[in-house]
């Protein structure tokens, strides 16, 4: 997935006998901040998904995105993401492309830096899937948490700190379109506007409504899995390789509840499909239903079904209840465009819809642990160690974070927290649903730039490239058998790399705005949440 971050500049690092780290500053690397001009000129009050009212602003400034109103909103609504602060975003970047440097290459968003695309409509469709897929998918949500990540303030290619105006720019414009800039930018959160534009209603149906989705009714479930997650069986990657790359597979959501539990109709529709038959990750029976108005569902691992192809249902009708595949009770739900498509871009982000209809999949209970903006803090990183106490696994054996085969809490000494914090600073994470026999990590969100150090001492490991399809980097291999995992890191210290031998809480580099963690021993993954949270718990 593309981020805009580059490679930060090393960090030199010292560690000191009291354990403390200090790093030296360092930023990540963006597309500048604003242009000058006054985009608000031409910026009005219109409704989240009028085509017709963004078209008539870009006619009205002059700008080269005129006529490309409908592709704003359809992107918008494919991301879950609200079509008005793409608009926003394109104001403040480059006036609405008004700014020459932006022209020749179609790309009004700052992306790259310096991405060419053959087209505005292609730049719309990247904006909009980078935002769903790298931000709303990982809980950055709000127009400051986006800044950060976006355009952050002292960026390698910021000299003159324009950046620290874009919070308030891209706010700005976003309320003068009538968005809430103090409120999450996803679609379900922004449902209010103006008057729409006389002939909003004749491209109304070009677009996904704005409803909200209760496929469980009011059941809250345990969130398994989130749409494309890497490593997992909706890792792109993964059903390239396994025939399965289309949206019923990649933009979806599993939600562990018990077998049994009913399944209703998300919107009002037409069964296109009832399969069974299948086994394994595939188990059970699948229903799609599809709307005929640009958004279409797919319940999949289902025990019963109470439609047939060809039947129209309405919304909240019962269709079916949940079953289990691979020795897991869950339901799969995908979002889509239309069933008839099944290509990955046609998928739709399913969170923004859930989180705001249901506390099944509310966004901090996801992989969005964070969710909410994560405090950077002050002062000197400060390595934590682990002190001895007892870890409360989640249940027997590795995958609840016992020892393999046993029921004894699983422990490495020594062993520190992963992230280096200074005073105030924030960390956020959640257990993992582990398998028997399955790879197990913790994503831990961390504040960008976070400064990342060794758990346990040991001589690092490059990871093989299916260990890399799965979000693993690197290891630290112990003396002993086991051996700690990391996700990639933005940036790594002087002398870190395959063969150099690390210490106990030396600075390995630095995170984007999170990092996965993992842990294996004698080649058996441990849940290594409970040692963690034993060391650290969760802001």
């Amino acid at each position: 997935m593309r981020r805009k971050l580059v490679l930060l500049a090393a960090s030199a690092a010292i560690l000191g006998a009291s354990g403390a780290v200090t790093l030296a500053a360092s930023a990540a690397v963006t597309p500048s901040g604003a242009v000058g001009g006054a985009p608000d000129s031409a910026l009005r009050c219109i409704a989240p998904t009028d085509a017709a009212g963004i078209d008539a602003i870009l006619t009205a400034a002059g700008s080269p995105l005129a006529g490309q109103g409908t592709t704003f909103v359809n992107e918008g609504v494919r991301a879950g993401i609200d079509p008005r602060l793409l608009v926003a975003i394109a104001a403040q970047e480059s006036i609405l492309e008004t700014y020459g440097p932006s022209q020749p290459i179609h790309n009004p968003f700052g992306l790259g830096p310096g991405m060419v695309f053959a087209s505005e409509g292609a730049a719309i469709a990247d904006a909009a899937q980078t935002l769903g897929a790298n931000y709303l998918a990982d809980g950055l949500t709000t127009i400051p948490q986006i800044a950060a990540k976006w355009a952050p303030p002292g960026a390698g290619n910021d000299p003159t700190g324009l950046n620290l105006n874009w919070p308030g720019d891209v706010s700005q414009y976003y309320q003068s379109l009538g968005g809430n800039p103090s409120a999450p930018v996803t679609l379900t959160s922004q449902t209010t506007g103006c008057s729409t534009s006389s002939d909003a209603a004749a491209t109304s149906t070009t677009a996904a409504p704005l409803i909200t989705i209760l496929p469980l009714g009011t059941v809250n479930g345990t969130f398994i899995q989130g749409p494309a997650a890497p490593g997992g069986t909706h890792d792109p990657q993964f059903n390239l390789t396994h025939g399965s790359y289309n949206w019923q597979s990649i933009w979806a959501v599993d939600v562990g509840v018990p077998i049994g539990t009913p399944v209703y109709a998300s919107f009002s529709g037409a069964i296109v499909t009832v399969h069974s038959g299948e086994t394994g990750r595939f188990a059970g029976i699948s229903v799609g239903l599809d709307s005929g108005r640009g958004l279409a569902a797919y319940y999949a691992h289902l025990s019963q079904v109470d439609v047939t192809p060809g039947q129209n249902v309405v919304a909240g009708q019962l269709i079916g209840a949940t079953g289990e595949a691979n020795g897991v009770a869950h339901l799969h739900f995908a979002l889509g465009r239309s069933y008839a498509d099944g290509s990955p871009s046609n998928g739709l982000n399913p969170l923004p819809f859930l989180a705001a209809a249901s506390p099944t999949v509310q966004a901090a209970e996801l992989k969005l642990a964070s969710a909410g903006a994560l405090a950077a803090g002050s002062g000197t990183p400060v390595v934590t160690v682990w002190g001895g106490n007892q870890p409360q696994t989640l249940g027997p054996g590795a995958a609840g974070g016992s020892m393999p085969g046993t029921d004894t809490p699983a422990t490495i000494s020594p062993f520190a927290f992963p992230i280096a914090q200074p005073a105030g600073g924030q960390v956020r994470y959640v257990a993992p649903a582990c398998t028997v026999g399955a790879s197990c990590q913790v994503e831990l969100a961390t504040p960008a730039g976070a400064d990342v150090v060794a758990a346990t001492p040991g001589t690092l490991q490059a990871a093989t490239p299916a260990e890399r399809a799965a979000g693993i980097a690197f290891w630290i291999v112990t003396a002993a058998s086991g051996r700690i995992g990391y996700g990639p890191l933005t940036a790594y210290a002087p002398g870190i790399g395959p063969g150099a031998s690390v210490a106990l809480g030396q600075p390995l580099g630095t995170s984007a705005d999170s990092l996965a963690f993992a842990w294996q021993d004698g080649g058996v993954a441990i849940n290594p949440w409970p040692l963690l949270s034993a060391v650290r718990a969760s802001d």
